[in-house]
């Protein structure tokens, strides 16, 4: 689909967000999907997508702390007011 671009890293999940020069949406990676993609570009060989579609079960999962954290922060600042 094109070359794509790393844009964020979650260490602790293993998780490595790419998106494409040609839109804005940021696709889920594992770690071993993007070793493995890392290998057959070694090779001269290029897949055809990232396979993002392996964690988009667990996709609403995926950025559970930070809407919990949202949350958090969120009540606090109203009860500033």
């Amino acid at each position: 689909q094109g070359k794509a671009t790393l844009q964020k890293t979650d260490i602790f999940r293993k998780i490595m967000w790419f998106s494409y020069d040609y839109e804005h949406t940021w696709y889920p990676v594992t770690t071993h999907r993007v070793n493995e993609i890392l290998a057959l570009n070694r090779a001269g060989d290029c897949p055809e997508n990232l396979n993002a579609d392996e964690i988009t079960s667990t996709s609403n999962d995926i950025n559970k702390d930070l809407k919990l954290m949202d949350k958090k922060f969120r009540r606090k600042s109203t009860l500033k007011k």
